[in-house]
């Protein structure tokens, strides 16, 4: 199934809420990760590392598309923050409400990025951009 989306911004805002959503309901997972990538045999952490840079660069991509002004190093830079912005939770935990800090990091993700801030719709209790639920698959590397 090919699904055509109209406007890079809705892209973006999928982008957002997946890398969101995974950080927030599977930080467990983003944990093992972030513990145990550098103990995983060479070629799997290479074909992993490349599964990152294609999914880093979806998000450039789309980035660069809303905000053409950009360099590709300060579009890779942006992203780059935005992401460890998000997967920050990973280690930290503020004791907020789920539905809070998935709103959080979402705001802060499109500061990051420099770019405005879709209209939220609820999805639960949260308010996040974008379309569809939470049943979408991890980012690429974190299946």
């Amino acid at each position: 199934m090919v699904v055509v989306v109209s406007d890079e911004r809705e892209v973006l805002a999928d982008l957002v809420q997946g890398q969101v959503l995974f950080a927030v309901d599977d930080r467990p997972l983003l944990q093992l990760y972030q513990r145990e990538v550098h103990s995983l045999p060479e070629a799997d952490r290479r074909r992993l590392r490349r599964l990152q840079r294609h999914y880093v660069e979806e998000w450039v991509h789309v980035l660069t598309e809303l905000r053409p002004e950009l360099t590709d190093g300060v579009a890779r830079t942006l992203v780059h923050a935005a992401l460890g912005a998000v997967q920050s939770v990973a280690t930290y935990d503020g004791g907020l409400p789920r539905d809070e800090v998935v709103t959080l990091l979402t705001r802060t993700t499109f500061v990051c990025l420099g770019v405005e801030l879709p209209r939220l719709i609820d999805h639960g209790d949260a308010a996040v951009p974008g379309s569809w639920g939470s049943g979408r698959a991890p980012p690429p590397g974190y299946e």
